[in-house]
């Protein structure tokens, strides 16, 4: 009996354990596919550089495949001529206006740095 016992115990354990991963796994899918995971209100620019007092110009560049990839320049504040320089790039659901903390952050301490579109739709 104690076998038994123990091993309906495993069972059940296990069964536990598959449904959250099995949870997770259903909540990754969700959140990755292009279809239930890509609403349009994420792809809204929620801030401007000049919210950061940061200077900025709008600049663009082509993707492998051509598409027009915009970005904002932000130079250094209290940089001139040649400084290093840093791409920031957001996540899936963000846009190039997420960055702008970093970004703040990055032209305060003499660093350039560009926000790039990673294609929004905005």
């Amino acid at each position: 009996m104690k076998k038994r016992e123990m091993r309906e115990k495993q069972l059940i354990v296990a069964a536990g354990v598959a449904l959250v991963l099995g949870g997770y796994v259903a909540a990754g899918y969700a959140r990755s596919s292009q279809w239930i995971g890509n609403h349009p209100e994420w792809r809204k620019l929620k801030a401007s550089p000049s919210d950061y007092g940061l200077r900025s110009q709008l600049v663009s560049f082509p993707s492998i495949d051509g598409i027009a990839l915009k970005a904002w320049w932000l130079p250094a504040q209290n940089g001139t001529g040649s400084l290093p320089s840093i791409i920031l790039a957001h996540g899936r659901d963000d846009n190039r206006s997420g960055m702008l903390p970093r970004a703040a952050i990055t032209c305060s301490i003499s660093i350039y740095a560009t926000t790039a579109r990673v294609r929004e739709t905005t």
